[in-house]
């Protein structure tokens, strides 16, 4: 592989500007040397401006880039920084994500929804209700981030003569479970204008894991 010489390179450039032995530069001398003093003067001036302003301008040019640089490198820094903190809270959040997943798995793998739909009625001292005898599958969206891991069940409910405290709180109640559940549809009409009291109906839906599902993967 060849290799440059700089030592000849930089000969080559004093040969082609100063001359040989310097023969361009002994000639400039000379003939500035034979200008009267008022021309010299006037040669002198010129020249000192126009080297300050190429020393200026080097100078300039060189803090210029040295501040686009270090701007430039602040900016990498601060973007590659946002960018640690952003992966680490993708990474929390992903684990606690699949936390949740898992433990929703664990707790709704033996789930009986009508079975637990009833029992919470019977404990709010409901008397008169109706819920579906199994319960119902509902398909999930092709797009639906639990998909391939869950399916969603649901049953459908009567309650009948209750007042709105008695409802809301059954509602509170059936989402305070470690379940996960969902109302949906939640509807009300008056059974007892005197009283206030009410016939309200709500779909109640569970998401259960899937067979063959570890559900531990979003």
């Amino acid at each position: 592989m060849a290799t440059i010489d700089i030592k000849s390179i930089f000969n080559a450039m004093r040969i082609k500007i100063l001359g040989e032995d310097n023969v361009h530069l002994i000639h400039l001398i000379d003939k500035f040397y034979s200008y009267k003093d008022r021309k010299r003067r006037k040669v002198l001036f010129y020249s000192s401006l126009i080297i300050t302003g190429v020393l200026g301008s080097i100078i300039f040019l060189f803090f210029r880039t040295n501040y686009t640089l270090q701007q430039d490198l602040n900016t990498a820094i601060a973007s590659q920084t946002f960018l640690e903190i952003q992966g680490r809270q993708y990474t929390q959040l992903d684990n606690q994500y699949v936390s949740i997943l898992s433990e929703l798995a664990r707790t709704n793998k033996s789930l009986d929804l009508v079975t637990l739909v009833k029992e919470q009625i019977e404990s709010l001292a409901v008397e008169q209700f109706q819920v579906s005898n199994k319960a119902l599958k509902e398909p999930l969206p092709p797009t639906h981030s639990l998909v391939d891991d869950f399916s969603k069940e649901y049953v459908q409910v009567s309650l009948t003569n209750i007042s709105l405290k008695e409802a809301l709180n059954f509602v509170e109640e059936i989402e305070k479970l470690p379940y996960k559940l969902k109302v949906e549809n939640f509807s009300i009409k008056p059974w007892d204008k005197e009283k206030l009291y009410f016939d309200v109906t709500l779909k109640i839906l569970a998401y259960v894991p899937t067979r063959g599902s570890d559900a531990t993967t979003p």
